[in-house]
């Protein structure tokens, strides 16, 4: 559920499209993204279509943000405007893993494995609208679970998992749009399982409690 935005006295709150889409679908105010059959269908909010694109190859992931559509498969990826237009399309060292979109940026996660320790090191490359490498973001031994854009500044950020030691450590981080390093905070009191960054705030949800920081990494107040 997304875009409760329009919101008129005595309307119904919810509209049905008279379509079915897959459990897949993404959806934002610029339209209802889904992939079937190794296709991808952009609709309007009434479910009308707006266009479609032919995957290659077919079993092609995708992602979206208000601005940005991006498929990937293997080391590939392709960025597209919300009209169709192809902005850029970019080559990783290897397979990607996962792809975030934001407003002019796209965040690319991937993994290599470490000849000498054997352990896999992660990276977020970063590319600008032109397809150009703004940054890359090397994290060694931390897992990165989660990452994600926010704000008209793009300003990335990254929930990653340190488990080389005794005792698990958390980390959230935020980078400006060339990588360029923020804030970071640590937490070895609990695993962090999901981040949610609004205008001025950062929510960590642990294993037993909600955390709140401001974007300096100074924690505001936490709740079981």
């Amino acid at each position: 559920l997304s875009n409760f935005t329009d919101i008129e006295l005595f309307s119904p709150l919810l509209k049905e499209t008279e379509t079915v889409l897959p459990q897949s679908v993404q959806a934002n105010e610029n339209g209802i993204l889904y992939e079937e059959d190794g296709t991808l269908y952009l609709k309007d909010q009434k479910g009308g279509a707006l266009w479609d694109l032919k995957l290659e190859p077919a079993d092609a992931k995708y992602t979206q943000s208000p601005s940005l559509i991006c498929t990937w498969s293997q080391a590939n990826l392709q960025a597209l405007s919300y009209t169709k237009e192809q902005l850029f399309t970019a080559a990783v060292a290897s397979d990607i893993i996962d792809v975030r979109c934001g407003k002019e940026t796209v965040a690319v996660l991937t993994g290599a494995a470490d000849e000498s320790s054997g352990q896999t090191f992660y990276y977020l490359t970063l590319f600008n609208g032109k397809g150009e490498q703004a940054g890359q973001i090397e994290f060694k031994t931390r897992q990165v679970i989660d990452f994600g854009f926010t704000g008209d500044s793009d300003m990335l950020w990254s929930l990653s998992l340190d488990t080389s030691n005794v005792v698990p450590v958390s980390y959230i981080s935020t980078y400006k749009s060339d990588g360029s390093p923020t804030s970071s905070i640590e937490n070895n009191t609990q695993v962090i399982e999901h981040v949610y960054v609004t205008s001025d705030t950062i929510f960590a949800s642990g294993t037993n409690n909600l955390f709140s920081y401001n974007y300096f990494g100074e924690k505001q107040g936490e709740a079981l």
